[in-house]
């Protein structure tokens, strides 16, 4: 019996049968795997097929077997990622707000791709959709994928940034005219992707996604030695919501019931000075914004800003703003 045209791609057709059709749970007899075989016009026995099996375990597949009854069934038994794990990662994609409703369908789909068909079905079965607010930028990846290689190449960018009005409507920044800006890092925080870089004057950061026609252009990079005197943790730690503001030490006097949350804002290493029964003070550099206001406020009274004076009455301004303008 001649070969079939196909014969050379053999060893390739039985990987990717193991890797989309079979797992723990979903096992092949040989006869589905000979009948698999043929559809693509791929002649097969069992002693070639053992041979081949062999071959793709010494390439590092890990296939067992398992009898149902009278009948030896194969499978592939161990991936490159576990069903929790890609479980995890499609989570994390449906929940990030910076990612667009099409590409977080096109990323997931994706993942489905690294497990069994019968596994992909069940990812998508377990995925419980959050109905909340996504990205409308869809260029956001070519967006980071030019900051990337400007900071390989060492290069600026140039891009124009705008916001958004309450009729949804661009409001382009500078008159709509290209910034130029030597990038330094990308961050993540607060639901939003953040390009941090130096614009000839001082280090400052730009929502990835209000960012359009970002390009590298070849003119190389500057404010290095501005970029090395802040730490990227601290500073996403100090920029509430990444807004700007005056940087300052504030005193806090904070519950101990929610040192949870401090830590979580601060890191670990607190500047503690003083603490009773119920209460602790700790000194942190924050700048001062009315997000950093609002923070301290949704907590309810459970922190207290005891000092600069300056900063608590700016933060009892606001409040006082508020219950004017809405009561």
């Amino acid at each position: 019996m001649p070969k079939g045209k196909n014969q050379k791609l053999k060893l390739l057709y039985l990987a990717d049968l193991f890797y989309k059709k079979t797992d723990i749970n979903h096992h092949l007899p040989m006869r589905d795997i000979i009948k698999y075989l043929e559809k693509y016009g791929i002649e097969a026995n069992r002693t070639s097929i053992y041979d081949d099996m062999k071959c793709l375990m010494d390439f590092g597949m890990d296939i067992g077997k398992c009898r149902n009854g009278s009948v030896t069934e194969y499978y592939l038994d161990s991936r490159m990622f576990e069903i929790a794990e890609l479980k995890l990662l499609t989570d994390i994609i449906y929940s990030s707000k910076f990612i667009t409703g099409k590409k977080t369908k096109e990323l997931c789909k994706t993942i489905g791709r690294l497990t069994s068909t019968y596994m992909a079905d069940e990812l998508k079965n377990q995925i419980i959709v959050p109905d909340r607010i996504k990205s409308q930028n869809k260029s956001i990846f070519y967006n980071v994928d030019s900051i990337q290689d400007a900071m390989q190449s060492g290069n600026k960018l140039v891009f124009k940034y705008f916001s958004w009005n309450y009729k949804s409507k661009k409001i382009y920044h500078h008159d709509g005219d290209f910034l130029m800006v030597s990038p330094w890092a990308v961050c993540y925080d607060n639901d939003n992707y953040y390009m941090i870089g130096y614009d000839g004057e001082k280090i400052k950061h730009y929502r990835i996604d209000k960012m359009e026609d970002v390009e590298c252009i070849s003119e190389k990079r500057e404010g290095y030695s501005e970029f090395k005197k802040i730490n990227i943790k601290e500073y996403t730690a100090t920029h509430f919501g990444m807004f700007g503001g005056e940087l300052e030490k504030v005193v806090l006097l904070c519950k101990k019931d929610i040192a949870n949350v401090i830590i979580d804002k601060f890191g670990k290493k607190l500047n503690v000075l003083e603490e009773t029964d119920d209460f602790f003070e700790v000194e942190a550099e924050v700048n001062i914004s009315n997000q950093f206001f609002g923070w301290v406020a949704g907590l309810g009274g459970d922190v207290k800003i005891l000092s600069p004076a300056g900063v608590k009455e700016s933060y009892k301004n606001m409040l006082k703003n508020i219950l004017d303008n809405n009561f």
